[in-house]
């Protein structure tokens, strides 16, 4: 299985009623090269997501 590197940030503030993540992920692609993954949303659904 290729290498994945992910990193995940999180940001809650209760007092604003906020909850959302942020996730980035590197990952290779099928031809040699790598693909960025981008997804954010708020905490406990799928969110958006986008790929370079």
């Amino acid at each position: 299985m290729p290498v994945r590197h992910a990193i995940l940030f999180l940001r809650q503030d209760p007092g604003r009623n906020m909850a959302r993540f942020y996730r980035v992920e590197l990952c290779p692609d099928l031809m040699g090269g790598v693909v960025l993954t981008r997804q954010w949303g708020s905490i406990g659904t799928r969110g958006n997501e986008r790929r370079t």
